[in-house]
């Protein structure tokens, strides 16, 4: 005696042949390919980061490994606080150079 469930489960499955067998004939789906561009514009773009990254060091070929997306982003966001901080020293610099002209360029009226 065979229940309804053993019947309903044979149908799912030969639908789901079916359909993988349509998908195969009509090609990937526009997701996958979307999916796709865009994990290698990804790789791209972290190729370039690594590229300008690691412009300091001598060549990135001679490194004994290849450093993962991860690496690279640490990397990256690393160095751009390092910009930073930079930046905000080198604006406190020039705030603390123009108090230094301006008090010193007051002259005392007698």
């Amino acid at each position: 005696m065979s229940g309804i469930g053993e019947n309903t489960s044979d149908l799912s499955r030969a639908e789901l042949g079916k359909h993988k067998q349509c998908t195969d004939l009509i090609g990937p789906s526009p997701k996958r390919s979307f999916e796709k561009r865009n994990r290698e514009q990804e790789n791209k773009y972290i190729e370039e980061l690594a590229e300008l990254i690691f412009a300091n060091f001598n060549d990135i070929d001679n490194f004994h490994f290849k450093p993962d997306k991860c690496a690279i982003l640490k990397e990256t966001v690393k160095q751009i606080r390092q910009i930073r901080e930079q930046e905000t020293a080198a604006a406190n610099e020039d705030e603390v150079q123009k108090a230094d002209v301006s008090s010193t360029g007051q002259r005392s009226e007698e």
